[in-house]
Order: C-alpha cells, then sequence, then structure tokens
C-alpha cells in the first residue's frame, strides 16, 4: 500500500474534515430520483424542462444500471485497443469538439465529507522550479517534471460526434488511473456512455510523444449520473449532481506495462489541498485551439457556494479544458490532483470538491469493481 500518508500509529490518514448538511427538500428530492432509477428498465432519462430523454435500449439497460445498488456507476469500454486506435485517424483528432457545460449559477444543495487523505505522486521530484505564478490568462506550460507526460488530451465519442475533455494520469495501486471529469463519460444532455476512450499524455498539436492509452472501465459518481443535467440549447448546467463532476478511467496496458509504470503518475488529494495550486488542460475554444497544454495558477483559491462546484479560481481557459487537473502544493514539477475542471464561463473555472464520494470512487475504480 505504498504511496499513502501515514500517520504515527501507522494508519491511513481517513479523519472527517467537513461536513455539510443536506436540506429536507434536497433530501427528499435526491431520494425520488433514485427510487425512479431503479424502478427504470432502460437508460437513465432526465426528465427536467430544456433536456432531451435519454435514448433506451434494452440491451444497454445492464451496463448502465450495472452499479445502481452500489455508491457508483461503472462501465466497461467495449472496443479493442486495436479498433481504438483505427477509429482515432488524425483527420477525426483534430476534428474532436471540446465539452465544457457553463455554470448555470444555482445554490450548492449537495454534501460530502472531506478526508485527510492524499497518495503520494509516483516519480520523484525534478530540478525544475518550484511554487506557481498567479495568473489567470490560459499562457503555454512548459510541461516541466511529471506533468509533462502525465496530463494530456482525452478523445472520446457521444453517438456518432467526436469529443476531446483533458486529463490526467494520478497515483493508484494498479497503476491503471486516468482522472478527469465524469461529463467527459457520461452524456449530461442525451444519457449515454462515452465510447473509443483515447487518453494521448503530452499531447502536442495531435503528436504522442508517451503512446496513444485506450481506456479499459469509466467510472462515475451515482450522484453525478441522476443529478446533473445540461440544456442542449444554451449550454447552461442544472442540477446538485454538478457538485461531484468527477471520474475515473482504467486504462489498458500499452506495449505490456500499465500506464503509471511507463510515466509516473501525480499524487490526489482528498483533503481540500487548495494552496499553490496549477492548472493545467488543453482549452479548444476560441480564442484557443487545443493544440497546446494551458496553465492558470493561484497561490491560494477559493470555495464559491454559489455554483453546485465548491473550487473557483480566474482562469480563462475554455471549452476542452474540462477534466483537467488542478494540482494543489505544487513544487519541482509535481503535486496533487485535488479536484479537475468542471465548468466555466471563459472567465472563470469552477472544480468539484473531492472528499468521501470522489474517495470511494477512486477505491473501486482501483480494485476495478463493476
Amino acid at each position: 500500500m505504498e504511496g499513502y500518508v501515514k500517520q504515527n500509529t501507522g494508519t491511513y490518514r481517513t479523519r472527517i474534515a467537513r461536513l455539510r448538511p443536506v436540506g429536507v427538500a434536497a433530501a427528499a428530492l435526491a431520494a425520488t430520483a433514485l427510487l425512479a432509477a431503479c424502478s427504470s428498465s432502460g437508460t437513465p432519462t432526465n426528465q427536467a424542462a430544456g433536456s432531451q430523454p435519454a435514448t433506451s435500449t434494452s440491451s444497454k439497460a445492464p451496463d448502465v444500471l450495472d452499479s445502481i445498488n452500489g455508491a457508483d456507476l461503472s462501465h466497461p469500454v467495449e472496443e479493442t485497443p486495436e479498433e481504438i486506435n483505427q477509429y482515432w485517424t488524425e483527420d477525426r483528432l483534430r476534428q474532436a469538439v471540446p465539452s465544457t457545460p457553463q455554470g448555470g449559477g444555482e445554490g450548492l444543495t449537495a454534501s460530502d465529507l472531506g478526508l485527510d487523505v492524499q497518495v503520494q505522486p509516483d516519480g520523484g521530484p525534478s530540478n525544475v522550479a518550484s511554487g506557481v505564478v498567479n495568473s489567470s490568462a490560459g499562457y503555454a506550460w512548459s510541461k516541466v517534471g511529471a506533468t509533462g507526460r502525465t496530463v494530456g488530451r482525452l478523445y472520446y465519442k457521444f453517438g456518432n460526434q467526436n469529443f476531446v475533455c483533458s486529463a490526467s494520469v494520478v497515483t493508484s495501486r494498479s497503476k491503471t488511473l486516468v482522472a478527469t471529469a465524469a461529463h467527459c463519460l457520461w452524456n449530461t444532455v442525451r444519457g449515454g456512455w462515452a465510447t473509443s476512450v483515447l487518453f494521448i499524455p503530452g499531447d502536442t498539436a495531435g503528436k504522442a510523444p508517451y503512446g496513444r492509452w485506450a481506456g479499459a472501465r469509466l467510472y462515475v459518481p451515482r450522484e453525478f449520473w441522476r443529478g446533473a443535467h445540461e440544456n442542449p440549447t444554451t449550454k447552461r448546467s442544472y442540477g446538485s449532481g454538478w457538485a461531484y463532476d468527477h471520474g475515473f478511467i482504467r486504462m489498458k496496458p500499452l506495449n505490456g506495462r500499465n500506464i503509471q509504470s511507463a510515466l509516473g503518475s501525480l499524487g490526489i488529494s482528498f483533503s481540500g489541498l487548495h494552496s499553490q495550486v496549477l492548472v493545467l488542460g488543453y482549452p479548444t475554444a476560441a480564442p484557443f485551439d487545443g493544440r497546446t497544454m494551458r496553465y492558470c495558477g493561484i497561490a491560494n483559491m477559493v470555495r464559491d457556494s454559489r455554483t453546485y462546484t465548491d473550487w473557483s479560481l480566474a482562469c480563462r481557459m475554455t471549452p476542452g479544458s474540462s477534466g483537467g487537473p488542478w494540482i494543489a502544493n505544487y513544487r519541482n514539477g509535481t503535486g496533487y490532483v485535488t479536484t479537475t475542471s468542471s465548468v466555466g464561463d471563459g472567465k472563470r473555472l469552477w472544480g468539484a470538491f473531492w472528499g468521501k464520494v470522489a474517495y470511494a470512487l477512486y477505491q473501486r475504480a482501483d480494485a476495478n469493481a463493476a
């Protein structure tokens, strides 16, 4: 169980750090949604105003609901690595469109338990400058240290449409995990899982200096699936599920090696680390083109209770940066992923708090649980 921070007692640190109460109305709404989901024989549908219903086929129902009685939802990537690589031609990589829903600006109604759990980076310090330069411009990142080989672009399909997000390799026992945003894995407009999932770490203008890695299994929190929605016309997000916009991908080996063994990894934190934060991603919408890794930095990010997510910072990165890591305690080219980019408006980005729900999802993905 290497990589976990231990106390003097030798046990893993799991001190409860924070609890936000849930109102009676919110709890009743969540219970109603869960009962409706459990009674459905097909793909979950989003019946809120402004959304299109999810497509539903009996063959897909067992996959969508395979973990409905557990904490999270998961789904296998059905294509082989060969099929995924054949699909993602240079033209398709270049033409993939970004997905970053806009913030809904509504009140936060979700709750989570903060845990004092950090998992250390794998790869050791690099001889590079320490600390974070405050910036909101989205300047090109120099890819120093571990960031250059662990952060990349995530390509996937919803139906017949090609999309792109950002993602990063995080430390795990299985040495297989990549962290991203849940909305890059589950379609919040029509419902349904991402397919043809491909991760290119260190992506530079569509080139793959560290290989093309195929996804094996996708994981999102049940709280996100049942409560995160998006207006297909305005792209505005709504629903308390956005407070849980975090997802993990278990990656298939490449050339006989797991992704962490080949590239190293960023650490990961479920304790709300918020100082010396470096935000990385591949914004693709104008004025950016997605060909270069970009960054924003802040000495101390703040919580923003006006939205469905907790963390907020000034950052001009645009759609395509979704799923990119927020690296806290950034030093010597590495640090701890404490959240990923969720929603934005071209001036600010928001990231969901990673606590008990995110930690349970991470453990489930690491264990390869169905």
